[in-house]
Protein backbone atom coordinates (compact mmCIF):
# COMPACT_ATOMS: atom_id res chain seq x y z
CA UNK A 1 0.00 0.00 0.00
CA UNK A 2 0.90 3.47 -0.40
CA UNK A 3 2.66 5.53 2.15
CA UNK A 4 3.55 2.53 4.69
CA UNK A 5 6.09 4.22 6.42
CA UNK A 6 3.27 7.46 7.04
CA UNK A 7 2.15 6.48 10.62
CA UNK A 8 5.47 6.86 11.84
CA UNK A 9 5.94 10.01 10.26
CA UNK A 10 2.52 11.66 11.82
CA UNK A 11 3.63 10.12 15.04
CA UNK A 12 7.36 12.47 14.80
CA UNK A 13 5.42 15.01 13.86
CA UNK A 14 2.96 15.01 16.66
CA UNK A 15 5.63 14.69 18.95
CA UNK A 16 8.02 17.65 17.47
CA UNK A 17 4.20 19.76 18.04
CA UNK A 18 4.08 18.80 21.42
CA UNK A 19 7.76 20.01 21.92
CA UNK A 20 7.46 22.81 19.51
CA UNK A 21 4.09 24.32 21.63
CA UNK A 22 5.14 23.15 25.19
CA UNK A 23 6.54 26.62 26.55
CA UNK A 24 3.01 28.24 24.48
CA UNK A 25 0.49 26.03 25.34
CA UNK A 26 1.44 23.00 27.56
CA UNK A 27 2.66 24.58 30.19
CA UNK A 28 0.10 27.27 31.11
CA UNK A 29 -3.01 24.59 30.02
CA UNK A 30 -4.83 25.93 32.87
CA UNK A 31 -4.58 29.19 31.93
CA UNK A 32 -5.40 28.57 28.06
CA UNK A 33 -8.82 30.08 26.73
CA UNK A 34 -11.62 27.52 25.54
CA UNK A 35 -10.83 27.70 22.22
CA UNK A 36 -7.11 26.99 22.24
CA UNK A 37 -8.60 23.98 24.04
CA UNK A 38 -11.34 23.05 21.72
CA UNK A 39 -8.20 23.77 18.88
CA UNK A 40 -6.00 21.55 20.60
CA UNK A 41 -8.61 18.64 20.97
CA UNK A 42 -9.65 18.44 17.62
CA UNK A 43 -6.13 18.45 16.02
CA UNK A 44 -4.94 15.96 18.17
CA UNK A 45 -7.94 13.96 17.53
CA UNK A 46 -7.69 14.61 13.66
CA UNK A 47 -3.80 13.53 13.48
CA UNK A 48 -4.91 10.25 15.99
CA UNK A 49 -7.23 9.44 13.15
CA UNK A 50 -4.85 10.00 10.51
CA UNK A 51 -2.36 7.90 12.20
CA UNK A 52 -5.11 4.56 12.51
CA UNK A 53 -6.61 4.65 9.67
CA UNK A 54 -2.70 4.85 7.89
CA UNK A 55 -1.45 1.82 10.42
CA UNK A 56 -4.96 0.17 9.42
CA UNK A 57 -4.60 0.70 6.03
CA UNK A 58 -1.16 -0.86 5.70
CA UNK A 59 -2.13 -3.93 8.13
CA UNK A 60 -5.12 -4.25 6.41
CA UNK A 61 -7.78 -3.72 8.26
CA UNK A 62 -9.53 -2.43 6.16
CA UNK A 63 -12.98 -2.53 8.83
CA UNK A 64 -11.14 -0.30 10.91
CA UNK A 65 -9.88 2.22 7.85
CA UNK A 66 -13.57 2.53 7.00
CA UNK A 67 -14.80 3.30 10.74
CA UNK A 68 -11.94 6.06 10.96
CA UNK A 69 -12.96 7.62 7.88
CA UNK A 70 -16.43 7.46 8.85
CA UNK A 71 -15.36 9.33 11.93
CA UNK A 72 -13.97 12.10 10.12
CA UNK A 73 -16.63 13.15 7.98
CA UNK A 74 -17.94 14.30 11.57
CA UNK A 75 -14.14 15.33 12.87
CA UNK A 76 -13.38 17.50 9.73
CA UNK A 77 -16.29 19.68 10.77
CA UNK A 78 -15.55 20.17 14.59
CA UNK A 79 -11.69 20.71 13.66
CA UNK A 80 -12.34 23.21 11.16
CA UNK A 81 -14.86 25.02 13.68
CA UNK A 82 -11.98 24.87 16.43
CA UNK A 83 -9.63 26.64 13.91
CA UNK A 84 -11.96 28.85 12.69
CA UNK A 85 -12.36 30.00 16.68
CA UNK A 86 -8.82 30.47 17.15
CA UNK A 87 -8.35 32.90 14.61
CA UNK A 88 -11.48 34.59 15.72
CA UNK A 89 -10.09 35.19 19.53
CA UNK A 90 -6.74 36.12 18.42
CA UNK A 91 -8.09 39.18 16.53
CA UNK A 92 -10.15 40.34 19.14
CA UNK A 93 -7.56 41.50 21.21
CA UNK A 94 -5.51 44.10 20.83
CA UNK A 95 -2.17 44.04 21.49
CA UNK A 96 1.20 45.37 20.32
CA UNK A 97 2.09 41.91 18.07
CA UNK A 98 -1.55 42.08 16.89
CA UNK A 99 -1.82 45.26 15.87
CA UNK A 100 1.57 45.10 13.72
CA UNK A 101 2.45 41.51 12.27
CA UNK A 102 -0.75 39.59 14.09
CA UNK A 103 -3.26 40.71 11.61
CA UNK A 104 -1.27 40.49 8.49
CA UNK A 105 0.04 36.73 9.65
CA UNK A 106 -4.09 35.70 10.12
CA UNK A 107 -4.26 35.04 6.20
CA UNK A 108 -1.54 31.86 7.20
CA UNK A 109 -4.31 31.01 9.15
CA UNK A 110 -7.15 31.43 7.20
CA UNK A 111 -5.15 29.69 3.97
CA UNK A 112 -4.14 26.88 6.23
CA UNK A 113 -7.97 26.36 7.00
CA UNK A 114 -9.61 26.93 3.78
CA UNK A 115 -6.49 24.76 2.66
CA UNK A 116 -7.60 21.98 5.26
CA UNK A 117 -11.05 21.80 3.66
CA UNK A 118 -9.94 21.91 0.32
CA UNK A 119 -8.03 18.70 1.14
CA UNK A 120 -10.36 16.35 3.10
CA UNK A 121 -12.92 17.44 0.23
CA UNK A 122 -10.24 15.95 -2.18
CA UNK A 123 -9.14 12.97 -0.62
CA UNK A 124 -13.19 11.97 -0.37
CA UNK A 125 -13.82 12.79 -3.41
CA UNK A 126 -10.69 10.47 -4.61
CA UNK A 127 -11.21 7.73 -1.80
CA UNK A 128 -11.24 5.31 -4.75
CA UNK A 129 -8.17 5.97 -6.23
CA UNK A 130 -5.96 5.10 -2.91
CA UNK A 131 -2.30 6.86 -3.80
CA UNK A 132 -4.65 10.29 -4.00
CA UNK A 133 -6.78 9.63 -1.16
CA UNK A 134 -3.94 8.59 0.77
CA UNK A 135 -2.02 11.67 -0.44
CA UNK A 136 -4.61 14.22 0.41
CA UNK A 137 -5.55 12.77 3.75
CA UNK A 138 -2.04 13.42 5.09
CA UNK A 139 -1.83 16.38 3.25
CA UNK A 140 -3.98 18.12 6.06
CA UNK A 141 -1.68 17.38 8.33
CA UNK A 142 1.24 18.58 6.52
CA UNK A 143 -0.24 21.59 7.13
CA UNK A 144 0.95 21.47 10.52
CA UNK A 145 4.51 22.10 10.22
CA UNK A 146 4.63 25.50 9.53
CA UNK A 147 3.00 26.52 12.86
CA UNK A 148 5.55 24.11 14.46
CA UNK A 149 8.48 25.35 13.49
CA UNK A 150 7.05 28.98 13.57
CA UNK A 151 7.25 28.00 16.69
CA UNK A 152 10.52 26.52 17.33
CA UNK A 153 13.12 28.79 15.79
CA UNK A 154 12.61 32.36 18.18
CA UNK A 155 12.50 29.72 21.17
CA UNK A 156 16.06 28.00 20.13
CA UNK A 157 17.34 29.73 17.97
CA UNK A 158 18.57 33.14 19.46
CA UNK A 159 19.30 35.39 16.84
CA UNK A 160 15.53 34.73 15.75
CA UNK A 161 13.99 35.10 19.64
CA UNK A 162 11.43 37.45 20.29
CA UNK A 163 11.81 40.32 23.09
CA UNK A 164 9.73 42.76 22.61
CA UNK A 165 8.46 44.80 19.69
CA UNK A 166 12.24 45.57 17.99
CA UNK A 167 12.21 41.93 17.48
CA UNK A 168 9.03 41.66 15.33
CA UNK A 169 10.96 41.68 12.41
CA UNK A 170 12.43 37.93 13.38
CA UNK A 171 8.56 36.75 13.32
CA UNK A 172 8.61 37.31 9.50
CA UNK A 173 11.70 35.71 9.12
CA UNK A 174 10.40 32.63 11.00
CA UNK A 175 7.34 32.56 8.98
CA UNK A 176 9.38 32.68 5.64
CA UNK A 177 12.17 30.06 7.13
CA UNK A 178 8.87 27.57 8.01
CA UNK A 179 6.75 27.69 4.86
CA UNK A 180 10.39 27.23 2.91
CA UNK A 181 10.57 24.34 5.02
CA UNK A 182 7.03 23.22 4.25
CA UNK A 183 8.02 23.96 0.98
CA UNK A 184 10.57 21.62 0.54
CA UNK A 185 9.48 18.86 2.29
CA UNK A 186 6.13 18.89 0.76
CA UNK A 187 7.97 18.64 -2.89
CA UNK A 188 10.16 16.28 -1.56
CA UNK A 189 7.42 13.51 -0.64
CA UNK A 190 5.96 14.50 -3.77
CA UNK A 191 9.24 13.32 -5.89
CA UNK A 192 8.76 10.25 -3.85
CA UNK A 193 5.30 9.94 -4.32
CA UNK A 194 5.46 10.29 -8.45
CA UNK A 195 1.77 9.78 -9.83
CA UNK A 196 0.81 10.54 -5.61
CA UNK A 197 2.37 13.81 -5.58
CA UNK A 198 -0.10 16.55 -6.51
CA UNK A 199 -1.49 16.70 -3.03
CA UNK A 200 1.50 17.37 -1.39
CA UNK A 201 2.32 20.03 -4.94
CA UNK A 202 -0.57 21.47 -3.47
CA UNK A 203 0.43 21.88 0.16
CA UNK A 204 3.75 23.77 -0.99
CA UNK A 205 1.71 25.90 -3.24
CA UNK A 206 -0.50 26.84 -0.08
CA UNK A 207 2.85 27.42 1.74
CA UNK A 208 4.20 29.43 -0.97
CA UNK A 209 1.04 31.89 -1.18
CA UNK A 210 1.48 32.27 2.60
CA UNK A 211 4.92 33.99 2.54
CA UNK A 212 3.71 35.40 -0.93
CA UNK A 213 1.23 37.01 1.19
CA UNK A 214 2.70 38.30 3.83
CA UNK A 215 5.18 40.48 1.99
CA UNK A 216 2.69 42.07 -0.50
CA UNK A 217 -1.14 42.58 -0.13
CA UNK A 218 -1.48 42.17 4.24
CA UNK A 219 0.71 44.86 4.13
CA UNK A 220 -1.73 47.05 2.72
CA UNK A 221 -4.48 49.38 5.30
CA UNK A 222 -7.62 47.69 3.37
CA UNK A 223 -6.16 43.85 4.49
CA UNK A 224 -7.03 45.22 8.45
CA UNK A 225 -10.38 44.71 7.56
CA UNK A 226 -10.83 41.24 7.12
CA UNK A 227 -8.84 40.09 10.55
CA UNK A 228 -10.63 42.97 12.54
CA UNK A 229 -14.00 41.87 11.24
CA UNK A 230 -13.69 38.59 12.08
CA UNK A 231 -12.19 39.28 15.74
CA UNK A 232 -15.45 41.68 15.62
CA UNK A 233 -17.98 38.60 15.38
CA UNK A 234 -19.40 36.51 17.68
CA UNK A 235 -17.80 33.87 18.33
CA UNK A 236 -20.81 31.38 18.16
CA UNK A 237 -21.03 32.87 14.33
CA UNK A 238 -17.72 32.38 13.70
CA UNK A 239 -17.58 28.54 15.53
CA UNK A 240 -20.81 28.05 13.01
CA UNK A 241 -19.23 29.08 9.98
CA UNK A 242 -16.72 26.43 10.57
CA UNK A 243 -18.90 24.61 11.13
CA UNK A 244 -20.86 24.64 7.55
CA UNK A 245 -17.85 25.14 5.90
CA UNK A 246 -16.30 21.57 7.01
CA UNK A 247 -19.54 20.15 6.78
CA UNK A 248 -20.13 21.26 2.80
CA UNK A 249 -17.07 20.16 2.27
CA UNK A 250 -17.67 16.97 3.95
CA UNK A 251 -20.94 16.22 1.72
CA UNK A 252 -19.44 17.51 -1.21
CA UNK A 253 -16.22 15.22 -1.14
CA UNK A 254 -18.87 12.15 -0.33
CA UNK A 255 -21.15 12.84 -2.92
CA UNK A 256 -18.54 13.47 -6.20
CA UNK A 257 -16.48 10.71 -5.41
CA UNK A 258 -14.52 9.72 -8.64
CA UNK A 259 -14.16 6.25 -10.19
CA UNK A 260 -11.59 3.85 -9.85
CA UNK A 261 -10.31 4.73 -13.29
Amino acid sequence: MPYASAPYWIAGLVALTIFAFWPFYFSSFGSAPAAAHFHAATAFAWMALLFTQSLAIDRGWRGIHRSAGRASLLLAPLFLAGGFWVVQTGNEASTPFGETVGLRLAFQDLASLFGFGYFYFQALRTRRKATLHGGYMLATCLLLLYPTVFRLLPTHIPMLAINGPDDFVNVEISVHISNALTVAFAFWIAHRSQEGGRPFAEVAGVAALSSLALVSFTRLDAWEFVPRGVGALPATAVFASGLVFGATCSILGWRTCTSRS
